[in-house]
């Protein structure tokens, strides 16, 4: 979307349209003060008197959006050099590079796998995610979310609690189930359940979210067992598209 009077006076627009004779229309949810932006706007006076023009404020706004920016960008980068996100839906941050980076780099690439991860789709309180980083390596729940500081890294992984309820897989169609695309060559069953064997590395809570499939609602077959005579396709969505 291109804004660009942005950075008009609105009495400058009105001298406008009044020089060139031109009709306007006023927004009502302009002088709706359950709109922040609005409260901002009927108080920029008080905050001319107290020495913050609005050419000021504008200033300081693009600064901001530089800065923000940038910092969107090392996060970016930090998270595809130092970040796996396995297919069964959990992720794992290299835990020496996280801690050598700047906090607010952190609380970033924390903020962002939660929500890859979570996908909650609702906005996690900026102070929960100071907090969560601060604290580590003590265990967290955010956004749906375990946070957990392991040998092997920082796991993120879905609270087996936010899974929702198993669903039925037919042979040879892709499945849409939480936050997957399920394909396989049976009609099966999949949900969220911890294989009989533990996979050693990963911690409890992460592997009770990890989809998982059976022929029989209540069967209890871990991956390695499938792949020997069912071809099991899974594969993470790591954007909410639906």
């Amino acid at each position: 979307m291109l804004r660009p009077l942005l950075s008009c006076h609105k009495c400058q627009l009105y001298d406008l349209l009044a020089n060139q004779r031109l009709n306007w229309v006023n927004d009502p949810m302009n002088e709706d003060e359950n709109f922040e932006r609005v409260r901002w706007r009927k108080n920029l006076k008080v905050l001319e008197q107290l020495g913050l023009p609005l050419n000021a404020i504008n200033t300081s706004a693009k600064r901001l959006a530089r800065a923000a920016k940038a910092l969107q960008f090392y996060t970016k980068d930090f998270i595809q050099n130092h970040v796996t996100i396995d297919s069964r839906g959990f992720a794992l941050i290299n835990k020496d590079a996280f801690h050598a980076q700047p906090e607010e780099i952190r609380i970033r690439t924390m903020g962002a796998l939660i929500e890859t991860i979570g996908q909650s789709g609702k906005a996690l309180p900026y102070a929960a995610l100071e907090k969560t980083v601060e604290r580590l390596p003590q265990k967290a729940t955010l956004g749906s979310c375990h946070i957990i500081s392991h040998k092997h890294g920082i796991f993120i992984a879905k609270e087996a609690a936010r899974m929702p309820a198993g669903t039925k897989v037919k042979a040879g169609q892709k499945t849409k189930w939480d936050r997957f695309y399920i394909i396989a060559n049976r009609d099966g069953f999949i949900k969220a359940h911890v294989p009989e064997v533990k996979e050693k590395g990963i911690p409890f809570l992460v592997q009770q979210s990890f989809p998982y499939f059976s022929l029989e609602k209540n069967a209890k077959l871990d991956y390695k067992e499938l792949a020997t005579y069912i071809e099991l396709h899974i594969e993470f969505l790591p954007q909410n598209k639906g």
